[in-house]
């Protein structure tokens, strides 16, 4: 059941960009395991190899070792988290998404899926030089990036599986849902002073989720639970 989930998981073409957003290409990405994350706030519960259950406000978690800024994000929306907690910046959100090069919780691009209290795929770049811990940079460092291309997201309804997928090619970012882009564009330079593994991160949203990644590189120091941003 868990390997004919992945496989249809690592079916779904990641799509590369050039800087210009003339190239493409497909790549193919490895499930991921609980014991493969280093979880930073929250907690994800290991329903199945690989199947991971996440039921609280807050989780944020990044993999224990290097790959390439790529990843997938296969999940099936359950519906509100019981509690509701607000972001760093006060604001009530629910969202999932990606992190690429995150190399702490101060230096990282993100690629959300917010479905409320709008549904849209948001990159940004959260860029803080120097700073590595959520008590000395906050919330601050935030740039929304802009699409040279965008697409609408698709409802999302509990119950429902979409994958959400992400790469980052030289300056060039695509976002895809479902094998379909839906974010083309170029991420801010800051993006690149610094690097790190991919991750996961979710805000008031109960889901099932399976996460893959490219292959295995270095390994990464464990930043310690708690160290990410509430």
């Amino acid at each position: 059941m868990l390997a004919s989930t992945m496989t249809r998981l690592i079916a779904v073409s990641v799509l590369g960009s050039t800087a210009s957003g003339g190239g493409s290409a497909a790549s193919s990405l490895a499930a991921v395991r609980l014991g493969d994350l280093h979880v930073t706030r929250g907690d994800i519960a290991e329903i199945a190899p690989g199947r991971l259950l996440v039921d609280g406000p807050k989780m944020r978690a990044t993999l224990a070792f290097m790959t390439d800024a790529e990843a997938a994000l296969r999940f099936t929306y359950l519906g509100p988290t019981r509690s509701t907690a607000p972001l760093a910046s006060g604001e009530i959100r629910r969202q999932l998404g990606l992190k690429l090069r995150a190399a702490n919780t101060c230096n990282v691009v993100f690629v959300m899926w917010r479905l409320e209290p709008k549904n849209e795929v948001v990159v940004s770049v959260k860029s803080n030089p120097g700073s590595t811990l959520h008590a000395q940079c906050g919330n601050r460092g935030y740039t929304n990036m802009k699409a040279r291309w965008k697409a609408p997201a698709p409802p999302v309804r509990p119950g429902v599986p979409h994958v959400l997928s992400a790469r980052l090619s030289g300056e060039g970012l695509v976002a895809s849902i479902d094998g379909q882009p839906v974010w083309r564009g170029v991420v801010d330079a800051r993006a690149f002073a610094v690097d790190g593994p991919v991750g996961v991160r979710t805000d008031n949203v109960r889901i099932e989720l399976e996460l893959a990644g490219g292959p295995r590189g270095a390994a990464v120091a464990d930043p310690g639970r708690g160290s990410d941003e509430p």
